[in-house]
């Protein structure tokens, strides 16, 4: 597959994150961390949320941005939200994965194939996107695996200085299947402890 057969998705995805972004009324804080604030908003007529997850890295923002365009590399952060395989490089800022989280307790595994893309937005600013595609040749589905959804996925990353970077994470993931809010609320807590995870690895390498 060819770099254009993902063009118009990544273009869409863009813009749906600028959109998010640009909501500047309405937003609910759940949680407010030592880092990060959590807030949420009603998007569309969607029964999720749109979820915003923001704070400042004490960390070099070429560093930053690296790390989140190649973070499937980190084996300790698969362990946390779930196994991610590069299935193709399409170019050097997209590439298409797979992910899959085993489950635990009630929750059946999950899985997604994502079309994922750095963006560069200025000099001192970037987005990575992933979107949900439907199929890839070299993926065979797992048939004991829910098939999930990122509707919503975009993290902005801004220079403020050669230390710190701006984050904001722009997040709606459908689980699918029969999930209670609690198993939702569960996932996003678990992205914010690895976001926060991410920080010390970044500092680190």
């Amino acid at each position: 597959m060819n770099a254009k057969k993902y063009t118009h998705i990544i273009k869409d995805k863009i813009e749906e994150l600028f959109y998010a972004r640009n909501l500047t009324s309405g937003w609910k804080i759940q949680k407010k961390g030592d880092i990060f604030t959590h807030s949420t908003i009603k998007y569309h007529q969607l029964e999720l949320p749109l979820n915003k997850i923001e704070g400042v890295f004490p960390t070099n923002y070429e560093k930053a941005v690296n790390y989140f365009q190649n973070c499937y590399q980190n084996k300790e952060r698969n362990e946390m939200c779930g196994q991610f395989d590069l299935i193709q490089q399409v170019d050097e800022n997209t590439i298409i994965g797979h992910l899959l989280n085993k489950g635990k307790f009630i929750f059946s595994p999950r899985e997604l194939i994502v079309v994922q893309n750095k963006h560069t937005v200025s000099e001192n600013e970037s987005l990575i996107t992933r979107a949900s595609i439907e199929s890839h040749e070299n993926i065979i589905l797992n048939s004991n695996a829910v098939r999930a959804e990122a509707k919503v996925y975009g993290i902005f990353l801004k220079k403020l200085n050669e230390y710190q970077t701006q984050f904001e994470a722009y997040l709606i993931i459908d689980l699918k299947g029969n999930i209670p809010n609690f198993g939702n609320n569960m996932m996003i807590d678990k992205y914010i402890e690895i976001f926060e995870k991410d920080i010390n690895y970044i500092k680190l390498h």
